[in-house]
């Protein structure tokens, strides 16, 4: 309030929009509510209660509210409990201040807490006084450091929820030294017409606002009792109290037993339930969602097509099907590799309408291969059990490039060491088979399974954090070859990467157009793609 007691607004809010679209299944940006002591100074149609932000929301139910302003005089927290929702408060200053290294912790605890307690499928709403510029910064932080997203795409992703995005050019340069390369630091939007609102607004002020004085910087005005993080006890209502999680909680790990592959040596099978097993999995199943975003220069583009994804999973997985990825959850994260869908009357005009190709079925069986990094390759299975290769290797282009100028005689260089050397959150769909040489006769004094291992990609999700799987599907099969295949087995020929060691050999699946099916001799059952 000013000197005369009467309520100012906030600059810029009348007009600024009121809500953004849900980001990944978790999180909901808008600007604050404010409450009824400031409608005799709005127009009816741009009063946004508490009551309003949930029903904007719908159909979702928010389960807690973040608030980011520093102000506490906007609305009564108890308008959000009384919803039957959580509150919680950590003041962040703006203007020219970030969120510091300490509110951006605490922030992404209390949504990891919120979640791993949610089983009612609620929401988490984030606002500050506008809902871009602080809001957008802690998202983005909780989707680099929790979900493993690269900084831009991060960027991108709040900005098609809440367009036009954070538009400080220093939160998106802190964003970029924080997380990634000053360098690559895009430029900041224009400002929304909403922004420049004030320099009109003295011609458009509501009839039932008294003074001109209600429109005095605000953002000078308002107060802060410290700099200094406030506890959450001050903040939120007893009934909504959390608890800082000293370390990350897992979901329960997949029922029943490992059963992996048999004649395959030099694979681990993990403990279940063990920290390692489920990063893996975790991992996994964020880049499969990543994965269905479109990523063209420097642009992300999300999936358009929600309805296809759980048409055609087995029975078994019912329990799990509303249950999104990014979203940690206590039941078990389902497997996410695309399904078999039956050529029937009903779809078989696709084949003649769209561009498919065709390959060969393989007796093997079917893995997600999750490329973490040097030593921290794993393959999934459909039950999601986690297995680890003893070795297994990928070299990136860049790497091999760069040692084939140096020449023979320049040593060996340990590729596993360099950070830019090894492929890593990198998720590969594919299958295990035992290949065996035809120009033997098969040994059938015996009935142990034999032959060679070797893994067959036939598609790829996301490569080095970058989505991918949105891609033509010849744009990906392409990238299976120049981004996995190609450096691996040109730094096995150079010396580079030791085969002998490897714990099976990994090529790409041959496809062929659909009107080559003739050409796939292989045997008498295709795949269609």
């Amino acid at each position: 309030m000013n000197n005369r007691g009467i309520p100012m607004l906030p600059r810029r809010w009348l007009k600024c929009p009121r809500m953004g679209d849900m980001i990944l299944d978790i999180f909901i940006p808008f600007k604050t509510p404010l409450d009824n002591k400031f409608n005799h100074f709005i127009d009816p149609e741009d009063v946004f209660h508490v009551d309003d932000a949930f029903k904007t929301a719908e159909p979702y139910k928010l389960g807690l509210i973040i608030d980011l302003t520093k102000s506490r005089r906007f609305y009564n927290r108890r308008e959000v409990t009384e919803q039957d929702c959580k509150y919680l408060k950590i003041e962040c200053k703006g203007n020219e201040e970030r969120p510091t290294p300490e509110q951006v912790n605490l922030f992404i605890q209390i949504v990891n807490q919120f979640l791993d307690n949610n089983t009612g499928n609620q929401k988490i709403g984030v606002h500050c006084t506008h809902g871009f510029n602080r809001t957008g910064f802690m998202i983005i932080a909780y989707l680099v450091e929790e979900l493993n997203y690269g900084v831009d795409i991060a960027v991108q992703i709040f900005s098609d929820a809440r367009p036009p995005g954070i538009y400080k050019a220093d939160y998106l340069e802190d964003l970029f030294t924080r997380y990634g390369c000053i360098e690559d630091c895009p430029q900041a939007p224009s400002l929304p017409d909403w922004c420049t609102e004030d320099e009109e607004y003295s011609s458009h002020t509501p009839a039932k606002r008294k003074n001109e004085e209600l429109c005095t910087n605000f953002d000078n005005q308002e107060t802060v009792s410290s700099s200094k993080i406030s506890r959450i006890s001050d903040h939120i209502e007893e009934n909504a109290s959390f608890s800082i999680p000293t370390s990350k909680s897992f979901p329960p790990p997949p029922p029943g037993n490992p059963d992996f592959m048999e004649g395959v040596s030099k694979v681990d099978v993990l403990v279940q339930d063990s920290p390692e097993a489920h990063e893996a999995r975790d991992l996994s199943d964020r880049l499969c969602k990543m994965g269905g975003y479109l990523y063209l220069e420097g642009q992300l583009f999300p999936a358009t097509d929600s309805t296809s994804e759980n048409e055609q999973e087995p029975e078994n997985l019912e329990a799990n099907r509303s249950r999104k990825i990014s979203k940690p959850s206590k039941r078990p994260l389902r497997f996410k590799g695309s399904q078999p869908v039956s050529i029937t009357q009903r779809n078989v005009a696709a084949l003649v309408n769209s561009d498919y190709c065709v390959t060969y079925k393989a007796d093997g069986t079917r893995y997600l291969m999750l490329i973490m990094g040097p030593g921290r390759v794993y393959l999934i299975d459909r039950g999601n059990f986690v297995y680890k290769p003893n070795v297994l290797h990928f070299p990136t282009v860049s790497w091999i490039r760069e040692n084939e100028k140096r020449g023979p005689n320049s040593g060996r260089p340990d590729f596993l060491n360099d950070p830019d050397g090894h492929l890593f959150n990198t998720l590969l769909d594919g299958e295990l088979v035992l290949c065996h040489d035809h120009s033997k006769p098969p040994n059938i004094s015996t009935s142990e399974v034999s032959g060679t291992p070797r893994f067959l990609i036939y598609d790829i999700i996301t490569l080095n954090n970058k989505p991918i799987g949105r891609s033509a599907f010849f744009e990906r099969y392409s990238a299976i070859d120049k981004q996995v295949i190609w450096p691996r087995n040109t730094g096995g020929h150079l010396g580079l990467v030791d085969f002998s060691t490897q714990s099976f050999s990994v090529r790409r699946k041959a496809f062929r157009a659909l009107q080559d099916t003739e050409e796939v001799k292989l045997t008498s059952i295709f795949l269609v793609f």
